[in-house]
């Protein structure tokens, strides 16, 4: 989204398959949670003004925790078209994310997303 209309045709598109009117404003060339806003109304959205440029609109999704409770945001990092290390999880908090840790995912997890992500790679050819 580029202008505050394009914020508010998204979440009015969105907001009939929502069980929640959370969203999430997501700057497109942001990073490490930098920029990121909860929002929850029309008016909150007509107020935003961009300090960052474009933005992705999300719908707001409660994240799964490991069993000692940190949230389980996992990542996978790659140069052009090769895995760097593992998979692991993003230590977050609140949006912004302090480091990574071993992956406390399934196996079957690990599995099916490095499959997924190889995919991908090789179809958009970094």
């Amino acid at each position: 989204c580029s202008t505050v209309a394009h914020l508010l045709d998204a979440y009015r598109l969105m907001l009939p398959k929502m069980d929640s009117k959370k969203v999430v404003i997501k700057p497109v060339f942001g990073a490490a949670g930098e920029g990121i806003l909860f929002v929850s109304s029309e008016e909150e959205l007509a107020l935003y003004d961009f300090p960052l440029g474009d933005v992705c609109l999300e719908q707001h999704l409660n994240l799964d925790h490991a069993p000692d409770g940190m949230i389980v945001s996992p990542a996978i990092h790659y140069m052009e078209s090769s895995f760097i290390g593992e998979l692991v999880d993003q230590i977050m908090v609140g949006q912004s994310y302090a480091g990574w840790r071993v992956t406390q995912v399934p196996k079957t997890f690990v599995t099916h997303s490095l499959t997924t992500c190889k995919k991908i790679i090789q179809h958009i050819k970094p």
